[in-house]
């Protein structure tokens, strides 16, 4: 990633608009006496490509300069051939803004379905930098204050910050598990060595030879036998599974737009054969509940019936990027009585219980402006027209 140009305004001790051109640049530095904001600058450029700076995290409405309603920034750079474009602003209170654009053919153009929205579009800047923000600020921008401790600091503390910089301690996770196996590898060794001294002193190749022919004589001998052993059972009453989930959302006012945060289920269904099976169950269960409360709908010409979301190119189901991490929790401590495992079924306790979960979350987001009832799919258009109507 080479950065290009950039224009920052409202963010920190830069109140009004600046800009910094680095094109045709191969060496530069920013000088300038302390708290001129040089720092802010570095600060500026992650927050452009990640939303993220390393002194405040995410609470980036931090940065806005004293007064000001908003701040913004806007980021030039190049990866390789390509060249991009991204906008991001954030106001004092309220929900960040973002407009990623690509050069092509003499102008800037969006760089695609959903680069005017967060989400998709950090995903979009990860995959043409080739680093998320912590691979990025360990091999292309070190936070404030590393290069200042790096340069001061002991020997230990110089290899202490470039092991966290760089991600080093899986390589001395390995090393110290290395060890721990060649302790382990030598003292079985030492152990075998010691049973071929003393018990096994006497054994010839002759004699293993011989051990080893009239066991096979004795196999040869010895009847082969097969056991097979089927039964069926047909339980004599269904199983009833029951759990609980809770939803958090954050929805943006401005647009409509929901995003699921997090997802905790607890479930009931009883003694659990293969817990990596029921996870994904109730994991793409609760998917499919996504789906229903904010994105599927089955639309039809009105005059003549034709259906309009025959495909995924027209039928929104949720992505993978959608899905908030799913926390899953299970109570084994009632076995099912009505068959002999103790089981009960699991298939679709993740669609039932996430579907109502995600809409009252929604609606409870929502209810300090008034708004009380909505018809699935909670889409972006369908929640901005409630919020709008109530304005």
């Amino acid at each position: 990633m080479r950065p290009v140009r950039l224009e920052l305004k409202g963010f920190t001790s830069f109140r009004d608009d600046q800009a910094i051109d680095f094109d045709g640049l191969d060496l530069f530095a920013i000088a300038g006496p302390t708290g001129s904001g040089k720092s802010s600058i570095l600060d500026a450029i992650t927050y452009a490509l990640y939303g993220y700076v390393d002194r405040v995290g995410k609470q980036v409405a931090q940065l806005v300069s004293q007064g000001q309603p908003r701040m913004a920034v806007m980021l030039q750079f190049g990866v390789g051939e390509d060249r991009y474009r991204v906008a991001r602003s954030t106001p004092a209170h309220g929900a960040s803004k973002i407009l990623l654009e690509r050069w092509q053919d003499g102008e800037w153009r969006q760089a695609g379905e959903g680069a005017d929205r967060v989400r998709e579009a950090d995903a979009m800047i990860r995959q043409a930098i080739g680093l998320d923000y912590q691979a990025f600020t360990r091999s292309v921008l070190l936070p404030q204050g590393k290069f200042a401790e790096f340069l001061v600091g002991d020997a230990k503390d110089r290899r202490n910050i470039l092991t966290e910089l760089l991600g080093l301690e899986l390589f001395e996770r390995l090393a110290k598990l290395a060890g721990e196996i060649k302790r382990v590898a030598s003292a079985e060794a030492d152990a075998n060595e010691r049973l071929l001294s003393t018990e096994y002193a006497g054994v010839t190749d002759e004699a293993v030879a011989q051990a080893a022919a009239v066991a096979a004589e004795a196999a040869a001998r010895e009847e082969k036998r097969f056991i097979r052993a089927s039964a069926t059972e047909t339980p004599s009453a269904p199983s009833w599974p029951n759990g609980a989930q809770v939803c958090e959302v954050e929805v943006d006012p401005e647009t409509g737009s929901v995003e699921v945060v997090a997802m905790t289920s607890v479930d009931d269904i009883g003694r659990i054969i293969n817990h990596m099976i029921v996870e994904g169950q109730i994991h793409g269960g609760i998917a499919q509940g996504i789906g229903q409360a904010l994105f599927e709908h089955a639309r039809y010409d009105a005059a003549s019936g034709q259906l309009l979301t025959g495909s995924l190119m027209d039928y929104c189901v949720p992505r993978a990027d959608q899905m908030p991490p799913l926390r899953t929790r299970f109570d084994e401590s009632v076995p099912c009585k009505t068959n002999l495992l103790g089981v009960k079924g699991c298939g679709e306790i993740g669609t039932i219980g996430a579907v109502p979960a995600v809409v009252h979350a929604v609606l409870d987001a929502l209810a300090e402006k008034g708004v009380a009832h909505l018809d699935m799919p909670l889409t972006p258009e369908k929640v901005w027209r409630a919020l709008a109507a109530r304005a």
